[in-house]
């Protein structure tokens, strides 16, 4: 039977959104309160709810370690163990320490998916991560993906037009991505530290296919994301 496992990466610097002023008194992004909620505990939600993973995975840097336990204390109910681990100074590595942490301490990993999602994309719904349980189960490695709405073309270095590109074939990528355990970790074992994408990692061994995701599942990034 099919296992499942999260990874939310939590470890980034927030320097997007650095002048925010909420991050003075917040620390971190994911501190941020989303219509009453912090980000991390709007994120963590869907996991928890869905009552489908044995374990969610957080990795963060120590010195939000103890904010974040605050934030997992507030979780009304989950199914899954939650642990915080230690986040590395790139986002490659910091998954590939929940990764490593997993082999630790499952004797049989054959039938274990991982979810990968930024836990920055707070607005995740409960139907987008049943759709990447399902599609993952299909295909073995699968990103959520949208269509690209805008004209996008290739500047030169003057910014001169160079072409247009045709964006009935261009998707922009998004999380949650979920991949076979051992593929994902086969793939990081790989990996350069500055990899930013686990759908990219695994395209060079195994097909990625890429299903819909949502328009709402936004990426907090800039001061604006966070409403100031």
């Amino acid at each position: 039977m099919a296992r499942f496992i999260a990874v939310l990466p939590a470890g980034g610097s927030s320097r997007r959104a650095a002048q925010n002023k909420l991050l003075q008194l917040y620390k971190s992004k994911l501190l941020v309160p989303i219509a009453g909620t912090p980000a991390l505990l709007k994120a963590l939600q869907p996991f928890c709810q869905l009552h489908s993973f044995e374990k969610i995975l957080i990795p963060v840097s120590a010195d939000l370690k103890v904010e974040f336990l605050s934030v997992i204390e507030a979780l009304e109910t989950s199914s899954a163990e939650v642990h915080l681990v230690p986040g590395g100074e790139t986002r490659q590595q910091s998954v590939f320490n929940a990764l490593k942490f997993i082999k630790a301490s499952e004797v049989n990993t054959e039938d274990l998916y991982v979810v990968v999602h930024d836990a920055a994309r707070c607005y995740l719904s409960n139907e987008l991560l049943r759709a990447t349980l399902d599609q993952v189960l299909l295909h073995g490695a699968v990103s959520a993906a949208i269509e690209i709405t805008d004209t996008v073309v290739e500047v030169g270095a003057e910014g001169e037009l160079v072409k247009q590109l045709d964006r009935s074939v261009l998707r922009a990528v998004q999380t949650p991505q979920a991949f076979k355990f051992d593929w994902l970790y086969a793939a990081h074992l790989e990996a350069s530290p500055d990899a930013t994408d686990d759908a990219s990692l695994v395209s060079k061994t195994h097909k990625v296919r890429y299903f819909s995701g949502e328009r709402a599942n936004l990426k907090l990034t800039t001061a604006e994301d966070l409403g100031c």
